[in-house]
């Protein structure tokens, strides 16, 4: 075995351990079904930055910013998304070569609205909101405390 298939084979296995390793917190339930996402915008806050990322058709990831129309700052594309659904599921952004994937756990019973994002790479992001399915973008996500 040549050491770049061998190195190939190491990395592709710690690439796999690394997703695999992204667990849900006690109190929440892993969701192995991520289609929903399609059509839901996710509003979250960390570090006092608030999140409205609308999961919209094609796997375009749509940020809400101020608004559609705005003149400074309005809602535009600003990268993909895709799922991988199952026992290890994850909820992927992708901005321009930098890909995030998330674990995503609800919070609460079936039909709650509130989850906890899980990411080896980007950290822990809770409460999330799934806001319900739209046609466009909405602007409803609460300001960040």
């Amino acid at each position: 075995m040549k050491i770049s298939q061998l190195l190939a084979a190491v990395l592709a296995s710690a690439a796999c351990f690394s997703a695999n390793a992204q667990t849900c917190p006690g109190g929440t339930t892993q969701v192995n079904n991520l289609n929903p996402v399609s059509g839901n915008q996710i509003c979250a806050c960390r570090s006092g930055e608030r999140w409205q990322e609308w999961h919209g058709p094609a796997g375009n990831l749509w940020d809400y910013k101020l608004g559609p129309g705005h003149p400074v700052d309005p809602t535009k594309i600003v990268g993909t998304w895709s799922v991988t659904n199952g026992a290890n599921a994850l909820l992927t952004h992708t901005y321009g070569t930098t890909s995030y994937s998330f674990r995503v756990c609800r919070i609460g019973p079936v039909g709650s609205t509130s989850y906890t994002l899980v990411s080896t790479t980007a950290g822990t992001v809770t409460p999330v909101t799934l806001l319900p399915a739209s046609a466009t973008p909405v602007g409803s996500c609460a300001p960040c405390p």
